[in-house]
């Protein structure tokens, strides 16, 4: 059975450095997909769209 209330908003707190901040607020800007680099040799895809933002981590 569902729940009938909506999700709870989930928060994500990221410290970018300079280049990483600006690919972000580009890729929010224009809608094209970029990626962060992590730590670890991973990265963070992120693309906007009229539904929203999404981030995508990869998990291996």
């Amino acid at each position: 059975m569902s729940s009938p209330f909506p999700p709870a908003p989930r928060r994500l707190v990221l410290e970018l450095d300079d280049e990483s901040a600006g690919r972000l607020a580009g890729a929010l800007l224009s809608g094209e997909p970029c990626a962060i680099p992590l730590p670890g040799g991973r990265s963070l895809a992120v693309r906007s769209d009229a539904f929203g933002v999404r981030l995508v981590y990869p998990v291996l």
